[in-house]
């Protein structure tokens, strides 16, 4: 009767080992699983850091080719704080010209969206940056393609 008893046990033992392995394998499985989504994840932000620096490179350059180019010349500050409102206010618009002469600004942009052309006048006219704020044109095809003139306040 102790033979019988001992293959019980060893039973019990052989089940739980064979319960342990079945969890250890499926830990390893998830974790190499968890491992591989990781890494995709660190690629990708990899992949966009390294399009930030390039961009950033590429503006650094510009500033100094502007810089460089316009060291004789006396440039105003507050001429240039009106491309960055402009590129603030640029949610889902996009500028294809933008002409500067005498402190009048006229711009030409496309928008998926009538809203945000709209959207766009009203924050310009808010502005105290901006003066007489002139929506000229607006045509509608594919997008909608729209003529803004304004004025800089000096």
């Amino acid at each position: 009767m102790s033979v019988v008893f001992k293959e019980k046990h060893y039973d019990q033992i052989l089940i739980i080992v064979n319960n342990l392995l079945i969890i250890l394998l499926l830990m390893v499985i998830l974790t190499t699983a968890f491992n591989l989504n990781i890494k995709s994840r660190v690629a990708n932000l990899t992949k966009d850091l390294k399009l930030y620096k390039e961009e950033g490179l590429k503006y650094n350059s510009l500033m100094r080719n502007l810089n460089g180019n316009q060291s004789g010349k006396e440039i105003k500050y507050n001429n240039y704080n009106f491309l960055i409102s402009l590129a603030d206010y640029a949610d889902r618009i996009i500028y294809n010209s933008l002409d500067f002469k005498n402190s009048k600004i006229n711009l030409k942009a496309v928008s998926s969206q009538q809203k945000n052309i709209f959207a766009l006048v009203e924050a310009l006219e808010k502005d105290d940056k901006f003066s007489q704020v002139k929506l000229i044109n607006i045509n509608q095809k594919e997008s909608y393609f729209f003529e803004l003139e304004t004025l800089i306040k000096q």
